[in-house]
C-alpha cells in the first residue's frame, strides 16, 4: 500500500520493488533492479557492467527501492549490493522486508520495525 500510495509515487520519481526471497545472488538483484527501473529486460551482461548500467540509473536520482523477502545472513554480500546503491540521491530510501530479526540487523541502518502476527481471526 505504501509503494503504490500516491504520495509516495509524486515523491520518488523513480519506484523499484524486488523480490528476492531466498536466493540473494547479488548479480540476479542487480538485474531485477535495473528490469523493475526500466521496464525492460536486461541483458544477462558481467556483474561490473551490470554495476555500472545500475550506477547510471540510479545516479543521483531519488528512489525508493523495496526488496521484499530477505533470507540471506551474509553481511559481505549485503555490502556489496549496498555499495552499487549507494549512488542515489540523498533522498533515496532502501525498504526491506524479512522474517528473520538476523537479516533486519545484517541490513539495517536503522532500528527494525517489527510487525506483530496477525490474529487467528484476521486470518
Amino acid at each position: 500500500m505504501v509503494f503504490n500510495d500516491k504520495r509516495i509515487m509524486s515523491h520518488f520519481k523513480l519506484r523499484i520493488w524486488v523480490c528476492v526471497s531466498a536466493d540473494f545472488c547479488v548479480k540476479i538483484i542487480i538485474k531485477d533492479i535495473i528490469e523493475s527501473a526500466t521496464g525492460s529486460a536486461c541483458e544477462n551482461l558481467e556483474l561490473d557492467p551490470m554495476q555500472r548500467k545500475l550506477q547510471d540509473i540510479l545516479n543521483g536520482k531519488m528512489y525508493l527501492l523495496i526488496l521484499d523477502d530477505i533470507w540471506n545472513e551474509d553481511q559481505e554480500k549485503w555490502d556489496r549490493l549496498k555499495y552499487v546503491l549507494a549512488c542515489g540521491s540523498r533522498d533515496a530510501s532502501i525498504i526491506v522486508t524479512t522474517r528473520s530479526k538476523t537479516v533486519a540487523s545484517i541490513m539495517g541502518t536503522m532500528p527494525l520495525h517489527q510487525l506483530s502476527g496477525l490474529t487467528e481471526e484476521d486470518c
